[in-house]
């Protein structure tokens, strides 16, 4: 059998049994191909005419299973533009598209500034509503529609108080990230400020370098410091992102290939840092002040377990020592599952119950955020 992914593709594309041939030495390769009739799963094998050498034969039967490996490659990139992107996605004038088919089939758009679009058209002289988080918030999983930012605007929308919904997400990033922010999102004088947070916001993910190279360093006193990491990537990491800028199959490989990473190392978990839940709500209250709204999303897979876990227990004692608003999707999602049989988290193409949010945890989310929005009002 095939024992790495060149000789998957070689033989299934190409050279079929020959390649493992190969392996013997020339000897048991030769009286190999003279005692048994091979047949060769590309048509153009068979015409091979007997007289030839066999060194001729191998040699033709290798340029076959190159050509029909690059013929594969081209093929596979060609096909995987209609469904995905090359990282960094296709810019236009206006915006940034990105195809995504990882967790659920979607196309998103993206402002220069990072700026998730809703879909929605803007409400002139309407408040503004600020949301920021990492990849739930970036939501490469589902259109621009479902979003639980456009949804919280559809919804505002058909009450006497509209607002227009700005949505920041990155994946990977967390405290340090949110924190840095803080100036460019006081500019833009929201009424409402989101920061969507999950339980690894909540363990040790702030205390390691995120994508963008930011961490946080927790003092004694709970205050948050963030560190920046300048590491230079290394000459073959700088050459496979330079593929990835120009191949939509290279993006979708690695992208699998880190999220499989990702799931195992969270899956086994370490030690989360007690300290976290406490340094994130004060840290975050004193970069927005009251405008600040915590929006926990709770990790009800199946079966929906209404108990809160300790890390989001801790989360609510803090904000309420510190009388921070913060919300958990918890009790709805519960709710959506015996009510409707309905899950918050996982799609079509992956896991259900883990994973991303799909439209009805969106949903959910942007139902919590309009009924704590309307609280505070």
């Amino acid at each position: 059998m095939p024992r790495s992914s060149f000789e998957y593709l070689a033989f299934f594309f190409g050279g079929g049994r020959i390649l493992y041939e190969s392996r013997l030495s020339h000897e048991r390769a030769t009286a190999y191909l003279h005692t048994r009739q091979l047949r060769f799963t590309c048509t153009h094998m068979r015409s091979v005419p007997a007289h030839l050498p066999v060194s001729h034969t191998s040699r033709l039967l290798w340029l076959q299973c190159f050509a029909g490996i690059i013929v594969a490659v081209v093929g596979s990139e060609y096909l995987l533009g209609f469904i995905s992107t090359p990282r960094g996605g296709m810019k236009t004038p206006t915006v940034t598209e990105i195809r995504s088919f990882g967790e659920g089939v979607a196309v998103s758009h993206f402002l220069d500034t990072g700026e998730r679009l809703t879909g929605n058209p803007a409400v002139g002289g309407a408040e503004s509503v600020i949301i920021l988080g990492n990849s739930f918030v970036e939501a490469l999983q589902v259109s621009d529609a479902s979003t639980m930012g456009a949804i919280l605007e559809r919804i505002s929308r058909t009450s006497q108080h509209p607002i227009n919904v700005h949505q920041y997400g990155c994946s990977g990033e967390s405290l340090g990230q949110y924190l840095r922010l803080a100036s460019f999102v006081r500019a833009q004088a929201p009424a409402r400020i989101v920061v969507v947070i999950h339980k690894y916001d909540l363990c040790t993910a702030p205390l390691n370098p995120s994508p963008k190279g930011f961490s946080v360093s927790i003092r004694p006193d709970l205050a948050a410091e963030v560190l920046k990491h300048s590491a230079q990537p290394s000459t073959m990491h700088s050459a496979l992102l330079r593929v990835m800028d120009h191949s939509a199959l290279a993006t979708a490989i690695v992208r699998r290939t880190t999220e499989i990473i990702e799931s195992s190392g969270r899956g086994a978990g370490g030690a989360c840092e007690e300290r976290l839940p406490s340094a994130f709500v004060r840290n975050l209250a004193y970069a927005y002040g009251d405008k600040l709204l915590i929006a926990y999303i709770a990790d009800v897979g199946i079966p929906a377990d209404p108990r809160s876990d300790n890390l989001e227990s801790a989360l609510f004692r803090e904000c309420q020592a510190q009388k921070v608003a913060c919300v958990s999707s918890r009790d709805e999602m519960v709710r959506e599952f015996h009510n409707r049989f309905a899950v918050a988290r996982g799609f079509h193409n992956t896991k259900i119950g883990v994973g991303h949010l799909n439209e009805v945890g969106h949903r959910i989310m942007a139902l919590q955020l309009w009924r704590a929005i309307q609280e505070s009002n």
